[in-house]
C-alpha cells in the first residue's frame, strides 16, 4: 500500500524544514529524500515509498 504524502504550504519555510529533518526521522525511519533549508521544496522518505525516487 502506498503511503500518504501530504504537502505543506508553510510561509517560514527554514522553521519548518529543521523541525521536520530533526523531529520525524527517528520515531518513523523518515530519510530526508531532497531539498535543504534554504527551500522552496523539500521532501523525505519513508521505507522506501518516495514515489520520487
Amino acid at each position: 500500500m502506498d503511503a500518504l504524502h501530504p504537502r505543506l504550504l508553510v510561509s517560514r519555510f527554514t522553521d519548518h524544514f529543521r523541525f521536520y529533518d530533526a523531529v520525524p526521522p527517528a520515531p518513523i525511519g523518515a530519510t530526508r529524500a531532497s531539498g535543504s533549508e534554504s527551500g522552496p521544496y523539500a521532501h523525505w522518505d519513508v521505507d522506501g515509498q518516495d514515489p520520487l525516487a
